[in-house]
C-alpha cells in the first residue's frame, strides 16, 4: 500500500535567519501560526524540498535538531539539484542535500544557505524567471549522470 506524501519540511525565517525548523501538513496555516508568535510577524516559511511522508519528515526534523558539531565532516547528499517552484517563481539550487542553518542575501532576492560549519549548501533565487534563463539548461562536461524528474 503506498504511503501519502502529504507532509512539508520547512524553515521559518526572520529575514535571512532560520529561527525554527519544522514539519506540517498545511504550510500556509503553519506560516500564519508562526507569524502570531511575538517578534515573528514579519517572518516567512521557506519550504525545504518536496512534500514527503510524515515518517520521512519526522526523521528529517530529528536530524535537524541534532545539528552538526564543529569540525565534523558533513555527509554530502547524493546529487546537485535544481528545484524550480513556479507558484512562487523561485529556484533553489541544492548543492549538497544538507540543510542550511545560516543564510546570507548577496543581492536582491539571491540568498546563499550555509551549513553550521560555514559550507555553502544551497542558493535560493526569488523572481527567478527575471534573473536566469529557465527555458534552457546547458550542462557542459559534467562527470555524472543527468536525470530529469
Amino acid at each position: 500500500m503506498p504511503t501519502d506524501r502529504d507532509t512539508y519540511r520547512y524553515h521559518f525565517k526572520l529575514g535571512n535567519k532560520i529561527v525554527h525548523t519544522g514539519i506540517t501538513k498545511d504550510i500556509d496555516r503553519q506560516e500564519i501560526a508562526h507569524q502570531r508568535e511575538p517578534g515573528w510577524k514579519k517572518g516567512h516559511i521557506k519550504q525545504v524540498g518536496w512534500r514527503t511522508t510524515y515518517d520521512a519528515a519526522l526523521e528529517w526534523k530529528q536530524e535537524q535538531a541534532k545539528g552538526d558539531k564543529p569540525g565534523e565532516e558533513v555527509t554530502r547528499g547524493p546529487a546537485l539539484k535544481l528545484n524550480y517552484h513556479p507558484e512562487t517563481d523561485s529556484l533553489y539550487i541544492d548543492l549538497s542535500g544538507c540543510p542550511g542553518s545560516e543564510s546570507k542575501e548577496i543581492s536582491d532576492g539571491v540568498v546563499l544557505d550555509y551549513d553550521p560549519n560555514g559550507r555553502l549548501v544551497g542558493i535560493d533565487i526569488d523572481n527567478a524567471s527575471n534573473k536566469v534563463e529557465l527555458k534552457k539548461l546547458i550542462l557542459n562536461k559534467l562527470p555524472g549522470k543527468v536525470e530529469t524528474v
